[in-house]
């Protein structure tokens, strides 16, 4: 037997798996700060739509709790659908959903876009992001998870500059317009999610418990040559090492050479010369 029982895939770990941490670090970057920031833009709604500041809580915390137990239907989903199909979907529906947010003009509108629709959308998008990630790397794994987190910690320092300036300049409902179109650049970044299954490399995998014929040989002619000068050291009582070859095959055992013992020094002699 060959020993080949199979194929093991094994994924790039880098090339075109930079690509997909570019697209990561796009996505991270835009929409973290746009939903953890939402608060200062719902502030500014509250006159027009007639929200209430409770109201306005209600909707951010609906937000991210539709969006924890809607992961729960992730895993199932990417296996269904490919992660670049769900990460697609994901993206468009989070745009889409801003953009309804920048229309709304009571509680209800603002709860059902903003945390309903935007939720599904988050919840469709993030794990397949994750799950691209983890498929293109493995030795550097955490070299490329750890440039993904640099960016999800930059882009709060950069978008919440932008909204203000835009709440400053346009109003609350053109900022979620611009914040719409930004957003739609994750679209952007899911179609660069492509296929493990055309950058992998295959490899035959090898049963660990059968090996090739020379190996096995080779291990059989060891294991005899060490039984086989076993049982000669313990049959030999006074020289261990015999002066002959062994019948064990690939063992030859050479008598080592005998030195004398050297006598003590005589010590009247040497006090005789002396004296």
């Amino acid at each position: 037997m060959s020993g080949v029982v199979g194929q093991r895939k094994i994924p790039p770990d880098g090339g075109y798996g930079w690509v997909i941490v570019f697209a990561c670090c796009l996505k991270k970057f835009i929409i973290i700060p746009i939903i953890f920031n939402f608060g200062v833009v719902l502030q500014e709604s509250y006159d027009e739509t007639n929200v209430s500041p409770t109201e306005g809580n209600q909707v951010i915390v609906w937000r991210h709790t539709m969006e924890m137990l809607l992961s729960l239907f992730g895993g199932p989903l990417l296996q269904s659908f490919t992660y670049r199909k769900v990460a697609m979907a994901g993206c468009l529906l989070a745009s889409f959903a801003l953009l309804l947010t920048a229309t709304a003009s009571n509680f209800w509108q603002l709860l059902i876009y903003y945390g309903i629709i935007l939720s599904i959308g988050e919840a469709a998008s993030v794990p397949a992001f994750d799950l691209a990630l983890n498929s293109f790397f493995k030795e550097k794994r955490t070299r490329a998870i750890g440039i993904v987190t640099f960016s999800a910690g930059l882009g709060p320092i950069v978008i919440p500059l932008l909204m203000s300036s835009l709440l400053y300049s346009y109003g609350w409902r053109y900022t979620v317009f611009t914040l719409s179109a930004l957003s739609l650049h994750c679209f952007l970044a899911s179609c660069l999610l492509r296929p493990i299954k055309w950058y992998t490399k295959v490899q035959p995998a090898l049963d660990s418990g059968n090996s090739s014929p020379t190996q096995k040989n080779a291990n059989e002619e060891r294991q005899e040559s060490l039984i086989c000068l076993n049982t000669k050291l313990l049959k030999s009582n006074t020289d261990p090492i015999l002066n002959k070859a062994t019948s064990c095959p690939n063992i030859v055992i050479i008598k080592a050479q005998e030195t004398p013992l050297l006598k003590p020094p005589n010590t009247k002699t040497s006090r005789r010369r002396y004296e």
